[in-house]
Protein backbone atom coordinates (compact mmCIF):
# COMPACT_ATOMS: atom_id res chain seq x y z
CA UNK A 1 0.00 0.00 0.00
CA UNK A 2 2.43 2.53 0.66
CA UNK A 3 4.49 1.49 -2.02
CA UNK A 4 2.00 2.38 -4.59
CA UNK A 5 2.47 6.62 -3.25
CA UNK A 6 6.21 6.58 -3.04
CA UNK A 7 7.34 7.67 -6.67
CA UNK A 8 6.32 11.45 -6.39
CA UNK A 9 8.42 11.22 -3.34
CA UNK A 10 11.86 10.10 -4.63
CA UNK A 11 11.15 12.25 -7.76
CA UNK A 12 10.27 15.58 -5.29
CA UNK A 13 13.03 15.08 -2.60
CA UNK A 14 15.75 14.28 -5.43
CA UNK A 15 15.05 17.39 -7.02
CA UNK A 16 16.82 21.18 -6.53
CA UNK A 17 13.87 23.67 -5.58
CA UNK A 18 15.51 26.53 -4.09
CA UNK A 19 12.54 27.82 -2.26
CA UNK A 20 13.98 31.07 -0.58
CA UNK A 21 15.81 33.28 -2.67
CA UNK A 22 19.16 34.16 -1.30
CA UNK A 23 19.30 30.69 0.90
CA UNK A 24 19.41 27.19 0.42
CA UNK A 25 18.98 24.59 2.83
CA UNK A 26 21.78 21.79 2.78
CA UNK A 27 19.19 19.03 3.41
CA UNK A 28 15.43 20.20 2.45
CA UNK A 29 15.39 21.44 -0.88
CA UNK A 30 13.76 19.18 -3.16
CA UNK A 31 9.88 19.25 -2.97
CA UNK A 32 9.37 22.91 -3.96
CA UNK A 33 9.31 23.73 -0.03
CA UNK A 34 11.77 23.10 2.97
CA UNK A 35 8.29 21.67 5.46
CA UNK A 36 7.76 19.13 2.15
CA UNK A 37 11.26 18.20 1.78
CA UNK A 38 11.09 17.20 5.29
CA UNK A 39 8.14 15.41 4.98
CA UNK A 40 9.29 13.34 1.92
CA UNK A 41 12.27 11.88 4.00
CA UNK A 42 10.31 11.01 6.40
CA UNK A 43 8.16 9.22 4.39
CA UNK A 44 11.51 7.43 2.69
CA UNK A 45 12.71 6.61 6.17
CA UNK A 46 9.07 4.91 6.72
CA UNK A 47 9.18 3.05 3.63
CA UNK A 48 12.52 1.55 4.73
CA UNK A 49 11.41 0.63 8.41
CA UNK A 50 8.44 -0.90 6.75
CA UNK A 51 9.86 -2.73 3.38
CA UNK A 52 13.47 -2.99 4.38
CA UNK A 53 14.41 -1.76 0.59
CA UNK A 54 17.38 -0.25 1.35
CA UNK A 55 17.01 2.18 -2.08
CA UNK A 56 14.90 3.92 0.29
CA UNK A 57 17.31 4.67 2.55
CA UNK A 58 20.24 5.57 0.15
CA UNK A 59 17.52 7.94 -2.10
CA UNK A 60 17.13 9.66 1.55
CA UNK A 61 20.28 9.70 2.75
CA UNK A 62 21.78 11.35 -0.49
CA UNK A 63 20.80 14.55 1.48
CA UNK A 64 20.48 13.79 4.79
CA UNK A 65 23.63 13.84 6.25
CA UNK A 66 25.48 14.10 9.42
CA UNK A 67 28.06 16.45 8.42
CA UNK A 68 25.20 18.96 6.96
CA UNK A 69 23.15 19.10 10.09
CA UNK A 70 25.31 22.40 11.42
CA UNK A 71 24.62 24.21 8.33
CA UNK A 72 21.09 23.18 8.64
CA UNK A 73 20.71 24.43 11.49
CA UNK A 74 22.20 27.72 10.97
CA UNK A 75 20.04 27.77 7.78
CA UNK A 76 16.52 27.47 9.95
CA UNK A 77 18.29 30.21 12.28
CA UNK A 78 19.11 32.52 9.81
CA UNK A 79 16.88 32.28 6.54
CA UNK A 80 14.37 34.45 5.89
CA UNK A 81 10.94 34.29 3.72
CA UNK A 82 8.84 37.59 2.42
CA UNK A 83 10.93 39.71 5.58
CA UNK A 84 9.43 36.92 8.43
CA UNK A 85 12.77 34.55 10.06
CA UNK A 86 12.69 30.98 8.77
CA UNK A 87 11.68 29.79 12.33
CA UNK A 88 8.14 31.69 11.94
CA UNK A 89 7.62 30.94 8.51
CA UNK A 90 7.77 26.78 9.33
CA UNK A 91 6.41 26.99 12.99
CA UNK A 92 4.28 24.85 14.27
CA UNK A 93 4.20 22.66 10.69
CA UNK A 94 7.40 22.45 9.05
CA UNK A 95 8.73 22.37 13.11
CA UNK A 96 6.25 19.30 13.93
CA UNK A 97 7.15 17.08 10.94
CA UNK A 98 10.69 17.57 11.53
CA UNK A 99 10.17 16.34 14.80
CA UNK A 100 8.52 12.75 13.63
CA UNK A 101 11.40 12.97 11.08
CA UNK A 102 14.10 12.87 13.32
CA UNK A 103 11.77 10.09 16.00
CA UNK A 104 11.35 7.68 12.28
CA UNK A 105 15.16 8.18 11.42
CA UNK A 106 16.41 7.21 15.11
CA UNK A 107 13.79 4.37 14.50
CA UNK A 108 14.79 2.55 11.70
CA UNK A 109 18.77 3.28 11.42
CA UNK A 110 19.68 4.23 15.47
CA UNK A 111 21.39 7.86 13.80
CA UNK A 112 20.87 10.57 16.50
CA UNK A 113 22.87 13.33 14.75
CA UNK A 114 19.41 15.42 14.05
CA UNK A 115 19.22 16.14 17.97
CA UNK A 116 20.29 19.58 17.48
CA UNK A 117 17.90 20.44 14.63
CA UNK A 118 14.82 18.74 16.80
CA UNK A 119 16.04 20.25 19.88
CA UNK A 120 15.36 23.59 17.94
CA UNK A 121 12.34 22.96 17.00
CA UNK A 122 10.89 21.70 20.13
CA UNK A 123 12.25 25.18 21.48
CA UNK A 124 10.49 26.86 18.39
CA UNK A 125 6.62 25.45 19.46
CA UNK A 126 7.53 25.76 22.77
CA UNK A 127 8.03 29.97 22.40
CA UNK A 128 5.22 29.87 20.12
CA UNK A 129 2.81 28.08 22.64
CA UNK A 130 4.11 30.67 25.45
CA UNK A 131 3.61 33.56 22.75
CA UNK A 132 -0.20 33.01 22.66
CA UNK A 133 -3.11 34.00 24.96
CA UNK A 134 -6.16 32.01 24.90
CA UNK A 135 -8.13 33.87 21.90
CA UNK A 136 -5.32 33.71 19.80
CA UNK A 137 -5.07 30.03 20.56
CA UNK A 138 -8.28 29.29 20.09
CA UNK A 139 -7.46 30.90 16.24
CA UNK A 140 -4.54 29.11 15.63
CA UNK A 141 -6.41 26.32 16.31
CA UNK A 142 -9.43 26.57 13.83
CA UNK A 143 -6.74 27.14 11.01
CA UNK A 144 -7.32 24.79 8.52
CA UNK A 145 -3.19 25.21 7.17
CA UNK A 146 0.15 25.51 8.68
CA UNK A 147 -0.13 26.85 10.99
CA UNK A 148 -2.85 25.07 12.59
CA UNK A 149 -1.46 24.78 16.20
CA UNK A 150 -3.51 21.32 16.99
CA UNK A 151 -0.78 19.88 14.51
CA UNK A 152 2.19 21.35 16.21
CA UNK A 153 0.86 20.06 19.58
CA UNK A 154 0.56 16.80 18.94
CA UNK A 155 3.85 16.19 17.19
CA UNK A 156 5.63 17.93 20.22
CA UNK A 157 3.76 15.45 22.87
CA UNK A 158 5.09 12.58 20.47
CA UNK A 159 8.73 14.13 20.90
CA UNK A 160 7.96 14.15 24.56
CA UNK A 161 6.97 10.83 24.83
CA UNK A 162 9.36 9.36 22.65
CA UNK A 163 12.31 11.02 24.89
CA UNK A 164 10.32 10.82 28.26
CA UNK A 165 11.05 14.53 28.65
CA UNK A 166 8.46 14.58 31.94
CA UNK A 167 9.12 18.25 32.12
CA UNK A 168 7.82 19.05 28.02
CA UNK A 169 4.70 16.54 28.78
CA UNK A 170 3.98 18.81 31.50
CA UNK A 171 4.91 22.27 29.82
CA UNK A 172 2.04 20.67 27.38
CA UNK A 173 -0.22 19.72 30.23
CA UNK A 174 -0.51 22.93 31.19
CA UNK A 175 -0.10 24.97 28.52
CA UNK A 176 -1.82 23.13 25.37
CA UNK A 177 -4.35 20.76 26.76
CA UNK A 178 -6.56 23.46 28.11
CA UNK A 179 -6.42 25.31 25.26
CA UNK A 180 -7.64 22.22 23.08
CA UNK A 181 -10.48 21.49 25.26
CA UNK A 182 -11.48 24.91 25.20
CA UNK A 183 -15.48 24.44 25.23
CA UNK A 184 -15.55 27.48 23.11
CA UNK A 185 -14.25 25.41 20.23
CA UNK A 186 -16.89 22.79 20.37
CA UNK A 187 -19.24 25.29 18.45
CA UNK A 188 -16.88 26.82 16.52
CA UNK A 189 -15.51 23.43 15.17
CA UNK A 190 -17.82 20.76 15.26
CA UNK A 191 -16.92 17.66 13.98
CA UNK A 192 -19.79 17.49 11.20
CA UNK A 193 -18.14 20.88 10.09
CA UNK A 194 -15.33 18.32 8.96
CA UNK A 195 -17.27 16.37 6.75
CA UNK A 196 -18.73 17.80 3.91
CA UNK A 197 -17.02 18.83 0.07
CA UNK A 198 -16.94 22.66 1.57
CA UNK A 199 -13.67 23.43 3.53
CA UNK A 200 -10.92 25.94 3.15
CA UNK A 201 -7.73 23.84 2.67
CA UNK A 202 -5.70 20.68 3.53
CA UNK A 203 -6.48 20.20 7.18
CA UNK A 204 -9.90 19.55 8.95
CA UNK A 205 -9.68 21.55 12.20
CA UNK A 206 -12.33 20.49 14.07
CA UNK A 207 -11.54 16.63 13.27
CA UNK A 208 -7.96 17.29 14.22
CA UNK A 209 -8.68 18.95 17.61
CA UNK A 210 -10.08 15.70 18.55
CA UNK A 211 -7.55 13.72 17.28
CA UNK A 212 -4.93 15.73 19.21
CA UNK A 213 -6.75 15.53 22.76
CA UNK A 214 -7.41 11.54 21.88
CA UNK A 215 -3.72 12.03 21.59
CA UNK A 216 -1.98 14.38 24.48
CA UNK A 217 -4.59 14.68 27.03
CA UNK A 218 -3.06 11.96 30.05
CA UNK A 219 -6.49 10.89 31.70
CA UNK A 220 -7.69 7.51 31.72
CA UNK A 221 -8.43 6.10 28.59
CA UNK A 222 -12.33 5.93 29.58
CA UNK A 223 -12.22 9.92 30.20
CA UNK A 224 -11.00 10.66 26.89
CA UNK A 225 -13.20 8.08 25.21
CA UNK A 226 -16.67 9.79 26.62
CA UNK A 227 -15.16 13.14 26.16
CA UNK A 228 -14.21 12.72 22.57
CA UNK A 229 -17.47 10.71 21.87
CA UNK A 230 -19.73 13.19 23.12
CA UNK A 231 -18.60 15.55 20.38
CA UNK A 232 -18.41 13.31 17.09
CA UNK A 233 -21.81 11.83 16.84
CA UNK A 234 -21.60 8.19 16.86
CA UNK A 235 -23.05 7.81 13.19
CA UNK A 236 -20.76 10.25 11.46
CA UNK A 237 -19.84 9.18 8.02
CA UNK A 238 -17.26 11.41 5.73
CA UNK A 239 -17.90 10.66 1.92
CA UNK A 240 -14.22 10.94 -0.19
CA UNK A 241 -14.09 14.03 -1.66
CA UNK A 242 -13.99 13.37 -5.54
CA UNK A 243 -12.91 16.57 -7.14
CA UNK A 244 -10.51 18.89 -4.74
CA UNK A 245 -10.49 21.66 -7.55
CA UNK A 246 -7.77 23.71 -6.23
CA UNK A 247 -5.02 25.42 -8.19
CA UNK A 248 -2.84 25.78 -4.90
CA UNK A 249 -2.93 21.67 -4.72
CA UNK A 250 -3.83 21.94 -0.59
CA UNK A 251 -7.65 20.47 -0.86
CA UNK A 252 -6.07 17.52 -2.83
CA UNK A 253 -5.18 16.14 0.87
CA UNK A 254 -8.18 16.42 2.35
CA UNK A 255 -9.25 12.80 2.43
CA UNK A 256 -5.51 11.64 4.07
CA UNK A 257 -5.45 14.34 6.62
CA UNK A 258 -9.54 13.44 7.55
CA UNK A 259 -8.56 9.70 7.73
CA UNK A 260 -5.81 10.47 9.78
CA UNK A 261 -7.93 12.38 12.27
CA UNK A 262 -10.65 9.16 12.30
CA UNK A 263 -7.92 7.53 13.00
CA UNK A 264 -7.39 8.95 16.49
CA UNK A 265 -10.71 9.11 17.02
CA UNK A 266 -11.47 5.65 16.46
CA UNK A 267 -8.57 5.18 19.19
CA UNK A 268 -10.32 6.50 21.65
CA UNK A 269 -13.66 5.83 21.02
CA UNK A 270 -13.24 2.53 19.55
CA UNK A 271 -16.45 3.25 17.53
CA UNK A 272 -15.65 0.94 14.42
CA UNK A 273 -17.45 3.15 12.48
CA UNK A 274 -14.64 5.65 11.85
CA UNK A 275 -12.35 2.96 11.42
CA UNK A 276 -13.91 1.55 8.40
CA UNK A 277 -14.22 5.30 7.57
CA UNK A 278 -10.50 5.89 7.73
CA UNK A 279 -10.22 2.60 5.52
CA UNK A 280 -12.85 4.10 2.57
CA UNK A 281 -11.00 7.50 2.59
CA UNK A 282 -7.32 6.03 2.08
CA UNK A 283 -8.89 3.27 -0.23
CA UNK A 284 -10.55 5.62 -2.11
CA UNK A 285 -7.69 8.36 -2.67
CA UNK A 286 -5.33 5.77 -3.36
CA UNK A 287 -7.58 4.44 -6.14
CA UNK A 288 -7.47 8.30 -7.89
CA UNK A 289 -3.78 8.97 -8.81
CA UNK A 290 -4.97 11.61 -10.52
CA UNK A 291 -5.69 13.13 -6.68
CA UNK A 292 -1.83 12.18 -5.95
CA UNK A 293 0.68 10.98 -8.39
CA UNK A 294 2.42 12.90 -11.03
CA UNK A 295 -0.29 12.81 -13.09
CA UNK A 296 -1.82 15.40 -10.77
CA UNK A 297 0.82 17.94 -11.27
CA UNK A 298 3.96 18.80 -9.09
CA UNK A 299 2.10 21.44 -7.17
CA UNK A 300 0.00 18.21 -5.72
CA UNK A 301 2.80 15.57 -5.88
CA UNK A 302 5.28 16.90 -4.25
CA UNK A 303 3.34 16.48 -1.15
CA UNK A 304 -0.08 14.30 -0.82
CA UNK A 305 1.67 11.01 -1.18
CA UNK A 306 3.55 11.95 2.27
CA UNK A 307 0.11 12.85 3.57
CA UNK A 308 -1.05 9.56 2.67
CA UNK A 309 2.26 7.50 3.77
CA UNK A 310 1.40 9.62 7.33
CA UNK A 311 -1.62 8.43 7.30
CA UNK A 312 -1.70 5.26 6.43
CA UNK A 313 1.55 4.29 9.02
CA UNK A 314 -0.45 6.03 11.80
CA UNK A 315 -2.66 2.41 11.28
CA UNK A 316 0.54 0.54 10.85
CA UNK A 317 2.17 1.98 13.89
CA UNK A 318 -1.09 0.60 15.74
CA UNK A 319 -0.16 -3.16 13.89
CA UNK A 320 -3.94 -2.55 12.51
CA UNK A 321 -2.61 -2.93 8.87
Amino acid sequence: MLRRLVAPVEIGFARYDPFIPGYTSPMFNGCMDWHSAVHAAYSLYTLYGVTGDVSYLKAVEAKVKDESVPAELEYMRTAEYKGLPFGEVENPYGMAWFLDLAMKREEVTGNRSLRPIAEFAVQRIRELLDSLDPERMREQILVPAHYNLTWGVIHLHRWAEYTRDAELLSFIERKAVPALLDPELDAACPAQADSTEEFAEFFPPGLLRLAGVAQVWRVSPDVRAEWVGERVPADLHIDPVTNPDDPTGHKYAINFSRAYALWHIYRATRNVRFRDNYTELISYHLSRPDLWGTEAGYVVSHFVPQFGIRAISTALDDGAL
